[in-house]
């Protein structure tokens, strides 16, 4: 694994019914507050913060964090009933650091600190990034399924055809529900683990998208490990080089 670029973390973190402010960030002061010292490019709340029956939902685009010689950009900072999600343009170490200044903002607008780490009740990271991988993509699979990709299935074609490719390789994870969080009424959502081609390059150049609900430094020791269950080999390398 080398070339690693475009490395994009997401974080989940849900609170304690009533954590947070929404009662503040509805104040049109406060919230341009906390627009303008995160350098937001654009909000949005669908719907009014202050009626019971919708739900409560603002979310913000485009920022940056700049804080001494250490700049983070924000893709997204979303705040949803009693969650926070927060997508950054590095790896988790640097959500970690964009999240703290966040709820520092938030507890000193509160004058609490209902938003501090020790009073969440759940964290998940999901970290995706490019990257060269040292593989030929179709050892992947099966020899049976490449047979039936490069043999059977062509022969079904009533038209020519230039090649069959395989776009991606995606797998469901399904996480046990703790008790202590069915108390809280709290649901572990499916999450995705994924590598595929990346987008308009050639498969030969092994360049590739990779996802995963890890945080940074987990999912690059995960593609690793991949990588290595999947090493080329001169049989691979002679059908990189045939095409």
């Amino acid at each position: 694994m080398k070339d690693i670029k475009d490395i994009h973390v997401t974080q989940i973190r849900i609170y304690p019914v009533g954590s947070i402010p929404y009662h503040i960030l509805c104040i049109p002061t406060k919230l341009n507050q906390l627009k303008d010292f995160f350098h937001f490019g654009a909000q949005e709340i669908p719907f009014p913060l202050y009626d019971p029956n919708t739900p409560n939902l603002i979310m913000f685009n485009s920022g940056e964090i700049a804080v001494d010689d250490k700049n983070v950009i924000i893709d997204k900072l979303a705040f949803e009933g009693r969650k926070i999600t927060l997508e950054v343009a590095g790896e988790s170490k640097d959500a970690d650091f964009a999240f703290l200044q966040i709820t520092n903002f938030l507890n000193e607008l509160t004058k609490k600190n209902d938003l501090d780490e020790n009073n969440c009740l759940v964290k998940s990271d999901e970290t995706k990034c490019v990257a060269h991988l040292d593989i030929d993509y179709w050892d992947i699979f099966s020899e049976g399924l490449r047979k039936f990709l490069k043999s059977a299935l062509p022969k079904n074609f009533r038209e020519p055809f230039i090649s069959i490719e395989s776009r991606k390789v995606t797998f469901e994870i399904i996480f046990k529900q703790p008790d202590d969080l069915q108390k809280e009424k709290i649901g572990l959502s499916p999450k995705s683990f994924l590598i595929e081609p990346y987008e308009a390059t050639p498969l030969e150049k092994q360049i590739f998208h990779t996802h995963s609900p890890f945080d940074s430094d987990t999912h690059f020791q995960v593609i690793k490990t991949f990588e290595s269950f999947f090493p080329l080999t001169p049989k691979s390398t002679k059908r990189k080089k045939s095409g």
